[in-house]
């Protein structure tokens, strides 16, 4: 495999089944070319290289590849629309029987899981937006108290903290079950996944260690 370069194999998304006058009803979505505004963000790996690094991309983050053939990973809400507006010529795309495979770039990967385990990818962090506390007496659900405290997330899966940023920027460990501030102003913080397309239940956002202004003494709940 090419360096910095990893071959993914696009995942259906098989939702609940919809009952249409007593008939059971099983829709699948799939994220292809024509529509990968559906914003399939992750997928099976088939091919992992030997570097994750592209030398003639100056990307700042340099970190081992820790990933391998079989792992599902999740990638940027960008990736599959670079590749198909690509610039970048030598990104591979093809279809295969109905299934579509795309070559992402390394740094764009945010999430492993591999069994039954998650690790983040590249410096980045994967958490939930911290909703405000319940009112015992009103439902808050369609007010704006009902929405995500703003820059205030739980962390669920940390990365390994191997790698190092060449701009100077400092790795910042953390662990799972911390709540962290972090600033949603110049897109540091991005959704995992598409509403379309959801493989987690609940909403998930991403960001890196390094943009953690600040960690809560207050643990999850």
């Amino acid at each position: 495999m090419r360096e910095g370069r990893v071959l993914v194999k696009m995942s259906y998304v098989v939702k609940e089944d919809l009952d249409f006058g007593g008939t059971k009803v099983k829709l699948v979505t799939k994220a292809s070319t024509s529509q990968y505004d559906l914003g399939c963000r992750y997928g099976e790996v088939i091919k992992a290289p030997d570097k994750a690094d592209i030398p003639y991309l100056n990307y700042s983050f340099k970190s081992e590849v820790e990933i391998e053939p079989g792992d599902i990973v999740w990638w940027s809400q960008l990736a599959i629309g670079r590749i198909i507006r690509s610039k970048d010529k030598e990104l591979i795309h093809f279809t295969c029987e109905g299934v579509d495979y795309y070559e992402i770039h390394y740094n764009e990967l945010i999430l492993r899981k591999r069994g039954d385990s998650f690790l983040g990818l590249n410096d980045r962090v994967v958490a939930r937006p911290v909703m405000p506390e319940a009112h015992p007496m009103f439902d808050l659900s369609s007010t704006s108290l009902g929405k995500p405290i703003k820059d205030k997330f739980d962390i669920i899966y940390p990365p390994s903290f191997t790698g190092s940023y060449d701009n100077g920027r400092y790795i910042n460990p953390c662990h799972a079950e911390q709540r962290v501030l972090v600033s949603q102003s110049g897109n540091m913080v991005g959704p995992l996944e598409d509403n379309m397309n959801k493989y987690f239940e609940h909403e998930l956002v991403y960001f890196r260690s390094a943009d953690i202004s600040a960690v809560y003494e207050e643990e999850l709940r």
